[in-house]
């Protein structure tokens, strides 16, 4: 697991398990020293150096299962904070339910301070990085991903305003590709080829994001095209509906009102 990250992302993690610790630490001087809880008597606070090692395997196997340290997406960059607050959460009632079986004696105040101290640790640092990002000259902490659009309908129009309705979004979309010999073209940009061409127009115009409005399920060429694409460096995504959502097996994120899914990896 840790394997697959890579130089920045194994950064990111040591600094997250470095602050936790650090929370932890903390919380255990706060509890002996603030005037809260249960008064404790002249022996020490039950407090053993193993739950140093507990928090950083814990730590370690909930951030890195549940994508922390992957690359948020542009589609939900706002939700980025709250996939840390959700890790947090999990790795923190995962490591009490250890402590309830190996140290039941542990303070409940110090676990309390415990993870609030983490909460704002991990995405103060976060949102510091920002900031610097910012001050440094760059509107964006990350550079905007370039996308195209597979299909030409009603979706994919309302998706195109969408994204240049964000001046500041991290999309910059490229155009179109046309689906079948009968779409009609757009006034917001030009059709760049058909699913045919798409090979050439990820490499000539560094595509990384590419939606479909039309399902690959019902095009053969387009279920082709996203067979040919399933390991390439880019994102395949589809526009989806209400209907669609009754029977998609797969997370769901929404742009403005309107709902995608990741096709990457998954069977058409």
């Amino acid at each position: 697991m840790l394997k697959n990250l890579s130089q920045s992302q194994f950064v990111s993690l040591v600094v997250d398990l470095g602050l936790t610790l650090l929370a932890l630490s903390l919380a255990k001087v706060l509890r002996e020293t603030l005037p809260f809880g249960v008064t404790l008597g002249p022996a020490p606070l039950p407090f053993s150096p193993w739950l140093f090692v507990i928090v950083v395997g814990v730590w370690s196997v909930v951030f890195t299962t549940l994508g922390v340290y992957g690359t948020a997406s542009p589609f939900q960059r706002t939700r980025f904070y709250s996939r840390v607050c959700g890790a947090t959460t999990g790795a923190s009632f995962t490591f009490a339910g250890v402590c309830y079986l190996l140290f039941r004696d542990l303070s409940r105040l110090l676990f309390g301070y415990f993870y609030l101290l983490d909460l704002v640790f991990l995405c103060g640092w976060r949102l510091i990085m920002d900031m610097l990002f910012v001050r440094a000259g760059h509107a964006q902490a990350v550079t905007p991903r370039r996308i195209l659009i597979v299909g030409i309908n009603d979706k994919a129009q309302r998706l195109a305003e969408a994204i240049q309705a964000q001046a500041n979004a991290d999309l910059i979309l490229i155009g179109f590709v046309q689906d079948s010999p009968t779409a009609t073209g757009s006034p917001v940009l030009p059709v760049l080829g058909t699913p045919a061409d798409v090979p050439h127009l990820i490499a000539e115009h560094q595509i990384q994001e590419i939606v479909f409005s039309t399902s690959p399920a019902t095009e053969p060429a387009l279920k082709s095209l996203v067979l040919r694409l399933q390991n390439a460096s880019v994102n395949l995504r589809l526009i989806v509906d209400a209907f669609d959502l009754a029977f998609l097996r797969s997370p769901v994120e929404e742009y403005q009102g309107i709902p995608l899914t990741t096709l990457n990896n998954f069977p058409v």
